[in-house]
């Protein structure tokens, strides 16, 4: 396992890790310098962690629904981009080549450009 990592949770949506790999992100803490707590480290919430420690079965529930809400943010990440090209369309009176600059222009400065 890598010493470099986001975090447990983030690895296992990404699926660099098992949940049954938790031991060693935990291991890695005790024995590491972080200033961040387990709970941090892990990248769980309060609420989370207090629901994994009363059961261990728990952790498979919560990557579940974190793998749900990262999904769901993909989801609207990518409307987000379908609107910017509809807009860019609406723009340009569906002129795909000036839609296609329009577009390449706000994604590479990152401003709304119509």
């Amino acid at each position: 396992m890598e010493n470099k990592m986001a975090n447990f949770i983030q690895d296992c949506i990404t699926n660099k890790c098992k949940v049954d790999q938790i031991d060693e992100y935990v291991h890695n803490w005790h024995e590491g310098d972080s200033e961040l707590s387990l709970v941090e480290y892990l990248g769980m919430t309060e609420e989370e962690y207090s629901y994994y420690i009363k059961n261990s079965n728990n952790l498979n529930e919560i990557i579940f629904n974190r793998k749900k809400q990262y999904r769901v943010a993909l989801r609207i990440k990518t409307n987000a981009g379908m609107m910017d090209c509809k807009r860019a369309l609406d723009a340009c009176d569906y002129d795909l080549d000036k839609a296609a600059i329009r577009l390449a222009e706000y994604f590479r400065s990152g401003k709304i450009l119509f």
